[in-house]
């Protein structure tokens, strides 16, 4: 697990974040995060059943942005643990380009215990970007945590810019190495820049 850091300007929450993303075989991209300490005094949703959602960044959600080395297009993940899911597709920063709207829903597993939240998500390569499968990534993973109180904290592995911006590529510095046998095996191991 690799900790996530507070943007400067956020609030001090009771909670730290980690998180972890690897190749989960040549067809899945496995992303994890945890959140420890006082979560009781995190604002989580209601639990419901899984389903899309949208502006799933307004409340408490984990975030996952995903980019072929060398491209400049990428792919925004969110998860709420209510369960709720959403997918964006951008050309480049901020430029919006349509999403597979037929990505099929991803695996989410949300286990809540004592001083500790942590979602577990699996989602198919080739439902986000056919490329991304053999390619080697760049992948930035965030957080929004919604305190009790309704104030919204930023984690993510890098804060590029003085406002929070998970967009930001300089933010994407989780390394997935592309595949490297032409059986299937995986390439797992992570770098970071």
């Amino acid at each position: 697990m690799i900790a996530l850091v507070r943007h400067p300007t956020s609030p001090t929450g009771a909670c730290e974040v980690a998180a972890l993303a690897a190749r989960d075989g040549a067809t899945h991209l496995a992303l994890r995060w945890v959140l420890h300490g006082a979560v009781d005094a995190v604002r989580v949703p209601a639990p419901g059943p899984l389903q899309r959602g949208a502006r799933l960044w307004e409340h408490t959600c984990v975030e996952a942005f995903i980019a072929a080395a060398d491209a400049a297009g990428y792919v925004e993940l969110n998860f709420s643990p209510a369960p709720a899911w959403a997918a964006y597709g951008f050309a480049a920063y901020r430029a919006p380009r349509p999403c597979s709207a037929t990505m099929p829903t991803p695996r989410i597993a949300v286990r809540r215990d004592a001083g500790v939240l942590a979602i577990d998500v699996a989602v198919e390569f080739a439902a986000l970007d056919r490329a991304f499968a053999a390619a080697p990534l760049r992948i930035g993973l965030a957080a929004v945590i919604e305190a009790q109180d309704g104030g919204l904290s930023y984690w993510a592995l890098r804060h590029p810019s003085a406002k929070p911006d998970f967009h930001h590529p300089a933010g994407f510095t989780l390394r997935l190495p592309p595949l490297r046998d032409a059986d299937g095996a995986a390439g797992r191991g992570v770098r970071r820049r």
